[in-house]
């Protein structure tokens, strides 16, 4: 049987919570576009986000061009 090596400091490149999404610098009215984005695929993502930054409160929206997500609290 081959030993198994644990390899260190190898970063993780799977999809994390926020998807690099600039949620940090956000005021409340700030927005951004994910495009090409539909709402199916963000609304899970933005739901896991409220609980994490709440009371922050962010909201996603179908437009033109993919899906706006705004601060809204």
């Amino acid at each position: 049987m081959n030993k198994i090596v644990i390899d260190k400091n190898i970063p993780f490149e799977g999809k994390n919570i926020s998807n690099g999404w600039p949620l940090e610098e956000m005021e409340v009215g700030d927005s951004f576009l994910l495009e090409n984005s539909d709402i199916n695929s963000v609304s899970p993502a933005v739901s896991r986000l409220n609980k994490r930054y709440d009371p922050k409160g962010f909201k996603p929206k179908s437009v033109i061009g993919g899906i706006r997500i705004w601060r809204v609290k």
